[in-house]
């Protein structure tokens, strides 16, 4: 996951008061236009000016010490001057952004999908081999349609896993609360998260999306890299992965469905391909488990199957 933030440029023809206010005010430190008079006296405030330069201020200042209501028409006209000659950092990033993926879902970074493995015909037959999901998606989580015009079948299961993403987790910029409040925000911050697949790293992926920013004209957008793992995966006809399976009927008295690769993270990529070892993940959550949400759940019956199965894994591995 990586942090996309965006600030604001220095106002133009804005200087700072001097640090003592009239008559010791509460107005210490508001920013004032160069040009514009004290309605209070008709005279400009006291200091240097600027001529046009662009000074490192920061934005909401006009509001937060906006405390005497006889200097609001002024902090309005300063702040509304200020955006006039200024790149907004909000929209900075929202355009930053906009060039990440196109409505077709297509993500535009350039060498963004060099060397990704399409599933095999072995991964479609498993695949074609798992439960439908699509009703249970509608249902569940009230999804009307999806992506790409696919209604459901082994090509929605495939698109889940076998595609990278990108997302946009969150965004933060402005005042939020109750009421308007014309601020102009000095910062504008994105978490985005690239889901990966075999074989794409997330070093070359932050290259690559370091380079299509600046392509683009946004080089001022700070990246801030938040830790990711590359994608592993391993043959699902391996030795390991039949006893993994096999050991699996006696507990839950069905047999387990094999699923070539699912869109989590984990420390896999260290096993599979430094060490050379097989990697399966025998979980315990259900349909309703609702993973990473605030109610995320275990049903205790089969944690405890859970735990029997992962005895008899043990067990046989050994042998």
């Amino acid at each position: 996951m990586i942090q996309l933030l965006a600030l604001s440029e220095p106002y133009c023809g804005y200087i700072p008061r001097p640090p003592s206010g009239p008559e010791g005010s509460a107005n210490d430190g508001l920013e004032w236009p160069a040009r514009v008079a004290d309605p209070r006296s008709g005279r400009a405030p006291k200091g240097p000016r600027t001529g046009g330069l662009r000074l490192g201020v920061a934005p909401a200042r006009c509001v937060r010490y906006l405390v005497d209501p006889a200097w609001v028409l002024l902090g309005v006209t300063a702040r509304r001057d200020g955006g006039q000659c200024r790149a907004a950092a909000a929209w900075r990033l929202v355009w930053a952004l906009s060039t990440l993926k196109g409505e077709d879902e297509r993500i535009r970074i350039p060498g963004f999908y060099d060397g990704i493995k399409p599933p095999s015909t072995r991964d479609r037959e498993l695949m074609e081999a798992l439960p439908e999901v699509a009703e249970e998606y509608k249902s569940r989580y009230g999804v009307r349609q999806f992506i790409k015009g696919l209604t459901g079948g082994t090509e929605l299961k495939i698109e889940e896993v076998f595609t990278p993403t990108c997302t946009i987790c969150g965004l933060t910029s402005g005042y939020q609360g109750p009421g308007s409040k014309t601020v102009l925000p000095a910062r504008a911050s994105a978490k985005v998260d690239f889901r990966l697949v075999p074989d794409q790293h997330p070093d070359d992926i932050l290259k690559k999306l370091r380079s299509h920013l600046d392509a683009e004209g946004f080089s001022d957008i700070q990246i801030t890299d938040l830790g990711g793992d590359p994608p592993a995966r391993t043959d699902p006809d391996e030795p390991f992965i039949q006893l993994v399976t096999k050991t699996s009927e006696e507990v839950y008295q069905a047999p387990m469905q094999l699923v070539p690769m699912v869109g989590g993270s984990g420390p896999s990529y260290p096993f599979v391909h430094d060490l050379k070892l097989p990697i399966a993940t025998a979980g315990l959550g259900y349909p309703d488990t609702r993973a990473h949400a605030p109610n995320e759940n275990i049903r205790v019956d089969l944690y405890l199957k859970h735990a029997r199965h992962m005895a008899r894994i043990l067990k046989e591995f050994a042998k």
